[in-house]
């Protein structure tokens, strides 16, 4: 009878660990599947908010002009004409929403899951990108109120190289928060503004 308990125990007991390192192997597995879900969630939105801040300088350019081609007498002519519809704030508006929703879904998304690193390089990135944008949709000094009414916008040399050194500024920024995701995900650091030389230099 001893004989047969001590075997039912020791059984028993050999079942409850086997399931008790069954379930620490499937707690360990989800841990890590968690851990790697996570990484790629970051991953993700580290390379949307370089990709999307890139664009940005891309639409500042675009507005630039379109505040330098649709200013002046001429804009008022063509739009009474009927040549070309008034501007419209609201559609202009929905035009920047497509711009800064994707950078601020994946600005936010490095505020809840990314490193304290991360989220002070995404921080002075989106920082540069609303400057870029600022800079380059500023009011023209190059001519008086009056002659800009009628010839349109111009903007000073000084206005000009402010702007070229904030997409400077802004480039800098996304090479540093590339750095920073690049050695925080294990990448291989890169040097990703690469000037190759022309042909016949060294």
């Amino acid at each position: 009878m001893d004989a047969a308990w001590a075997a039912v125990t020791a059984g028993a007991i050999s079942a409850l660990l086997t399931v008790s390192f069954s379930l620490l192997a499937v707690e360990r597995r989800l841990r890590h599947d968690q851990a790697e879900t996570r990484r790629l969630e970051r991953r993700q939105a580290y390379s949307e908010l370089l990709a999307y801040s890139g664009l940005l300088a891309q639409r500042a350019r675009t507005l630039h002009l379109t505040m330098e081609l649709r200013s002046g007498l001429k804009e008022g002519v063509d739009v009474l004409a009927g040549l070309r519809k008034p501007l419209d704030v609201f559609e202009l508006d929905s035009l920047l929403r497509q711009d800064f929703e994707p950078i601020y879904r994946s600005w936010s998304t490095v505020w809840t899951i990314g490193s304290q690193e991360a989220i002070s390089a995404a921080n002075d990135l989106v920082y540069q990108a609303a400057v870029l944008l600022r800079s380059a949709t500023q009011r023209g000094r190059g001519r008086p109120n009056w002659l800009r009414a009628l010839a349109g916008e111009t903007w000073t040399q000084e206005q000009l190289d402010t702007w070229a050194q904030e997409e400077r500024s802004l480039g800098k920024s996304r090479r540093e928060f590339n750095m920073v995701v690049r050695n925080e995900l294990g990448s291989t650091a890169a040097e990703v503004f690469v000037v190759q030389p022309a042909d016949g230099e060294a």
